[in-house]
């Protein structure tokens, strides 16, 4: 009975990547991050006690001296010292509310992958778990087709280009429907009842379809080199003769690249895939010269926009100009947390790897050659890390045998009791620290991104916001103080002390250059001359810390025009057409 209750917490996690919240800020991922901890906090409370009862604490010592669960721990283990290492140590360790995937989050995912591990044995187990799983991968495809619909029903949120889901995003919606297509594939191969596996094979083709729908490159191409390098592993263990290796392996390429640009030729129709990868490119440069100074613990996770401005590439300026990610998994966790990071995470597929093609159910590698395909152009996020640790759990299960799970008995122990009423006071403070006020400041965030009124009511508002403690949201929440100033211009005193009180807990330039905007467009319309010395230092903090930015550049053109400083506009003008030799400078200022 208490094993049965323990695993409750876990089916309830795997409900988070549905939950859309449009009055929260980021409506897409907030919701999810909070209630994705609660659900594992008290499933963690409940592994605990179940620790101290000897017949579930001696088999599950047993599971983890799997080399698997090792390489995730120490994986973990370094992403906890990395982001103590970090530049903003703060920001490593609690994220924020735009992606949530600091040091914090990642202990979850691992505590829930301990209890996936641990709390489900047997096949039945996975069994009702993955098809638990294949149904809220269904609701949250559904939510992509009412998105496609014109006109959408009214609690939709649409975005902006291709359907994502409740994810937020065509590139997460697609990889989370391929690793569920391999739950729902694998679910067919177990099941005996017909009614079922026609079930199964409905949500699988549904979902096919929306992974279709959601028009993602990447993970289309990805799925397609996945099963091309599985197959090409099978056709050489399958056939003898040299020849029926290369006759057959070519038969698959074929037959794969064939379906693959059925499907492809439509996304990139009208568009330019290389253009499209400009971007990447720069940002994956200069992820690489940040690894280049800092190898060994690296810059800290989620303080990536750091070391992007430092080694920013001039191309960006005019199209996607702020990268808070490396937008590829392999340089960014060498970039964040080093070359210890990297071999850490790497040693999971290793051993992930081994096991496989020790075994007979060597289908299990097709999921991970995929992820880390599609990884090459992708980031980690809630939905994305939800579906890789449930699959090394249930693939550490599925290498293994599964023992039948032992009948469990609530016993009247003292230190069970204690156990778990200290257990309760910790979750209690958690929740009120790391969800509660979180959850506080992430609505006075929204309520204020739509700040109107008297200018004393938004000053108290902004004032109140500011001074909530919570451990993140700061800057975010300073973030939309620097758009409403530069909007109305009517708080630039009030801004520019919050910003000079908050300035050092800021990773990246982007809120410096926003104030820098406010303070050149102040002194242009009211010519006081503090608003000029203001400008200039931001100008010259911002080209120490991004020396190849343009943004800061032009804005320094801008105010040597309007304090008619010819020496300054002069040389300015030189960096800037040396670093764009292609740009019209003067047309960049008149906008």
């Amino acid at each position: 009975m208490l094993l049965q209750l323990a695993k409750i917490p876990v089916y309830a996690a795997l409900l988070a990547p549905l939950l859309v919240n449009r009055f929260l800020f980021f409506p897409f991922i907030t919701g999810k991050a909070l209630f994705f901890r609660i659900a594992v906090e008290i499933g963690l409370l409940a592994l605990i006690l179940l620790c101290f009862l000897p017949e579930f604490r001696v088999p599950a010592l047993k599971k983890l001296k799997n080399p698997l669960v090792a390489a995730v721990t120490v994986f973990v283990l370094i992403f906890l010292i990395t982001s103590l290492t970090a530049v903003n140590p703060q920001l490593a360790f609690w994220s924020n509310f735009e992606r949530g995937e600091g040091a914090w989050q990642i202990l979850h995912y691992y505590f829930f992958f301990l209890l996936a591990f641990l709390l489900f044995n047997s096949e039945e187990d996975w069994t009702k778990l993955l098809g638990w799983q294949a149904t809220t991968a269904s609701l949250a495809a559904v939510y992509a087709l009412l998105q496609s619909l014109n006109p959408p029903p009214p609690w939709v949120i649409v975005p902006p280009s291709q359907p994502s889901g409740t994810l937020g995003n065509p590139s997460y919606l697609s990889l989370y429907l391929i690793f569920n297509l391999f739950f729902i594939g694998w679910l067919l191969l177990k099941e005996k009842e017909r009614g079922w596996r026609w079930f199964w094979a409905g949500l699988g083709i549904f979902q096919f379809l929306i992974l279709l729908l959601a028009r993602n490159r990447a993970s289309i191409l990805a799925l397609s080199l996945g099963v091309i390098i599985f197959l090409l592993g099978l056709s050489w263990q399958f056939f003898k003769s040299q020849r029926r290796r290369l006759a057959g392996l070519t038969l698959l390429i074929v037959l794969v690249v064939a379906l693959t640009a059925g499907a492809f030729v439509g996304f990139i129709k009208g568009g330019d895939v290389f253009r499209a990868m400009e971007a990447r490119l720069w940002t994956w440069q200069s992820a690489l010269q940040g690894f280049q100074e800092k190898p060994l613990w690296g810059w800290g996770i989620e303080n990536f926009p750091i070391l992007f401005d430092k080694y920013y590439n001039p191309r960006h300026f005019g199209r996607e100009s702020f990268f808070d990610r490396a937008h590829n998994i392999f340089l960014e966790y060498a970039a964040s947390g080093g070359i210890l990071l990297l071999l850490a995470y790497l040693s999971i597929f290793y051993f992930l790897f081994k096991q496989t093609l020790l075994s007979p159910k060597k289908y299990l590698a097709i999921i991970p050659l995929i992820y880390l395909v599609n990884g090459l152009v992708l980031f980690e996020v809630l939905p994305i890390y939800l579906m890789l640790f449930l699959f090394l759990a249930f693939a550490g299960n599925n290498l293994a045998h599964f023992p039948q799970s032992p009948p469990l008995l609530i016993r009247p122990v003292k230190l069970v009791g204690l156990a778990g009423l200290i257990g309760l006071v910790i979750l209690g403070f958690s929740f009120y620290h790391t969800i509660y006020r979180p959850l506080q400041k992430n609505r006075l965030i929204y309520s204020l991104a739509l700040a109107q009124g008297p200018i004393e009511k938004v000053t108290e508002d902004f004032d109140q916001a500011l001074r909530y403690p919570s451990i993140v949201g700061q800057p975010e929440l300073l973030q939309q103080l620097l758009n409403y100033n530069y909007n109305y211009l009517n708080l630039t005193e009030f801004t520019d002390r919050w910003f000079r009180q908050e300035q050092q807990q800021l990773v990246g330039v982007k809120e410096l250059y926003l104030q820098t905007l406010t303070l050149v467009k102040v002194f242009a319309s009211t010519r006081e001359q503090p608003y000029a010395e203001q400008a200039r230092e931001l100008i010259s903090e911002g080209r120490r810390l991004a020396p190849k930015r343009l943004e800061f550049i032009i804005e320094g053109i801008k105010l040597a025009r309007l304090t008619k400083d010819s020496q300054t506009e002069t040389e300015l003008l030189t960096l800037a057409k040396k670093l764009r030799p292609d740009l019209d400078i003067d047309e960049q200022i008149k906008e």
